[in-house]
């Protein structure tokens, strides 16, 4: 607890001490109600185990017409440098979705770990792009990939 003293007793060790425990009582509190706040962020939290997902919208490499509904299969390794033979495999993942009505695929961040380089292709098809595309981005920031759709089925 904080006490007041008389202005005589006010000495500049017993200033500093005063003035540390105020501090110290102010950052008790922000942090108290910054956990309140996490806690609530939380508990609107549909799901505590959440992945975190990127989005690119996918277009056609002619048209450059978003590819809805299209099966695409995501592929991440990470390259192994080897200087002699026999060079280990890189580890690699792959994941498949479809994209939204809009042509938006979402597949997990955990494809893109530090150094992976991460393709995405139509599932049908042979034609790879690089997740990160040409630089070319929609209105909301997503990197747009202009992929060669599957042939046809006749």
């Amino acid at each position: 607890m904080i006490k007041a003293l008389p202005s005589s007793m006010m000495t500049a060790p017993v200033l500093f001490r005063q003035a540390v425990k105020l501090f110290a009582l102010l950052c008790l509190m922000l942090f108290a109600g910054a956990g309140v706040a996490a806690d609530a962020d939380a508990s609107l939290s549909s799901s505590a185990a959440a992945v975190k997902m990127l989005a690119v919208k996918i277009a056609d490499r002619h048209s450059h017409q978003p590819l809805a509904n299209l099966p695409v299969e995501v592929k991440s390794s990470i390259p192994v440098q080897c200087l002699r033979a026999p060079c280990p495999q890189g580890e690699q993942q792959q994941w498949r979705g479809t994209t939204d009505a809009r042509g938006v695929l979402r597949f997990p961040a955990s494809l893109e770990e530090a150094g992976a380089v991460v393709y995405v292709h139509a599932v049908g098809s042979d034609y790879f792009v690089d997740v990160h595309g040409n630089g070319m981005r929609d209105a909301r920031r997503r990197p747009i990939l202009l992929l060669e759709p599957p042939p046809v089925q006749k």
